[in-house]
């Protein structure tokens, strides 16, 4: 009974209020699959379904992306796991933009690789989606993906 009484309370407390836009995608983790074109001696690599996952960090204003699989070039012997932590963003109408530079990516999470340091990141993520572009390093990479179902 005393539950009853309380839910309307709770209820109004978590309303949003001032026009705010509430963005679902705030605080967790999101795969993404997509076309990653990454330009190397001015030729397009692309490859097709490179899973992504961005993880962000409401509190501490940043998100951490993971680029699993992927090879910058077809001749490549191996595919890398690549993540590129502490990038910054801002929410804006529902939609988050994505700000980085001087950032050196991790292969496989915890080896540095400086020589492809992150510069020019910018992007946006939508509940349905991301759009980002960066450099790895020399190579120009822009990739567009579509969010997975949870």
């Amino acid at each position: 009974m005393l539950l009853l009484a309380v839910m309307p309370l709770l209820t109004m407390s978590c309303s949003k209020e001032d026009g705010d836009v509430e963005n679902p995608l705030l605080s967790g983790n999101y795969e993404y699959s997509g076309k990653m074109t990454v330009t190397a001696d001015g030729i397009d690599n692309v490859s097709e379904e490179v899973k992504v996952e961005v993880r962000i960090d409401e509190t501490a204003k940043t998100l951490d992306i993971m680029f699993y699989k992927v090879k910058f070039v077809p001749q490549m012997p191996v595919s890398l796991d690549v993540s590129v932590p502490g990038v910054g963003f801002e929410v804006k109408n529902g939609t988050i933009e994505l700000s980085a530079d001087g950032i050196v990516p991790l292969s496989g999470g915890t080896l540095p690789f400086p020589k492809y340091t992150v510069t020019g990141l910018s992007g946006t993520l939508t509940d349905s989606g991301i759009l980002m572009k960066l450099n790895f390093g020399e190579y120009p990479v822009a990739y567009e993906g579509q969010k997975l179902a949870d």
